[in-house]
């Protein structure tokens, strides 16, 4: 454990009944991966997405390679049933045109 680690650790715990969200989140993920969160994103303007729209995105993903794997050059009305979306999302999806 670095030494900002082992100290960070100790501020948390004696600024426990400060309930700000920095040192929550440290109490409730650990010193460490609150070090490492501020590595990567201290001094950033960061937006974290609600979970609900993480896990709706990832969802998504995980769709469109599903229909790009299963695409065959002729099956557009096939996967658009399949999946309920239209035709022309899916020709989005498997050419490439789909937003980002």
């Amino acid at each position: 454990m670095r030494s900002n680690e082992v100290l960070l650790g100790a501020l948390l715990e004696h600024f426990s009944a400060d309930h700000s969200a920095w040192v929550d989140l440290g109490l409730d993920i650990g010193a460490s991966a609150l070090c490492r969160l501020m590595d990567r994103l201290g001094g950033t303007k960061t937006h974290v997405p609600t979970l609900e729209s993480f896990v709706a995105q990832l969802t998504r993903e995980m769709r469109d390679q599903d229909i790009r794997a299963r695409f065959n050059g002729l099956n557009y009305d096939e996967l658009s049933s399949e999946y309920g979306i239209g035709p022309r999302h899916i020709r989005r999806i498997v050419h490439g045109a789909e937003k980002k």
